[in-house]
């Protein structure tokens, strides 16, 4: 199959707080989008916001890129220089399952260091990527690596496990840079 006509994620950029409108726009143009959103507390209300500011996903096949310039709001599609670059679908499965669960989760700084584990039960069993500890904490980080971005949840220790990779044992490597 031609590489421009499978379809693939992609990382959309948008202008500032065109997120929605660039993603109903495409879900009515028959693309298929993802927008992570997480709770923002302003006072006593939490409304949804974008999990990742100015950003989101679509599965689409490279030779339909150009109509995305039609959009209102979209800016490019994110890649190396001019050439966009695909999303492993495993990242972008596990930042759903996050999204769609009833744990907090949140963006935080893209890890540069730390263990890979894997989760050993509960509802995220079988996912692998960063852990970052702060005293009692755990948080569990999956990267978008295209975007220099990532998201963590917080879950019980006991969920996680460093046994999948040899080369890495302390699971308390990675340090957040704010906690």
């Amino acid at each position: 199959m031609d590489a421009c006509l499978a379809e693939k994620w992609y990382a959309l950029q948008t202008y500032a707080r065109a997120e929605l409108s660039v993603s109903a726009q495409l879900s009515n143009a028959g693309v298929r989008v993802f927008l992570p959103m997480q709770s923002h507390r302003a006072s006593q209300v939490a409304t949804p916001q974008p999990l990742f500011p100015r950003y989101l996903f679509c599965r689409m096949s490279l030779s339909s890129g150009p109509r995305l310039y039609s959009i209102s709001g979209f800016v490019r599609i994110v890649g190396a220089g001019k050439r966009p670059m695909p999303i492993d679908d495993a990242e972008i499965d596990a930042v759903r399952r996050f999204s769609l669960s009833s744990y907090p989760i949140e963006p935080i700084s893209f890890p540069k260091a730390g263990d890979r584990v894997q989760i050993t039960s509960g509802p995220f069993a079988g996912m692998s990527g960063s852990l970052v500890v702060s005293g009692d904490m755990r948080r569990f980080v999956v990267s978008i690596s295209l975007l220099n971005r990532a998201v963590a949840v917080t879950l019980p220790k006991d969920w996680v496990t460093s046994s999948m990779c040899d080369a890495y044992s302390p699971l308390s490597v990675m340090q957040p840079s704010h906690a």
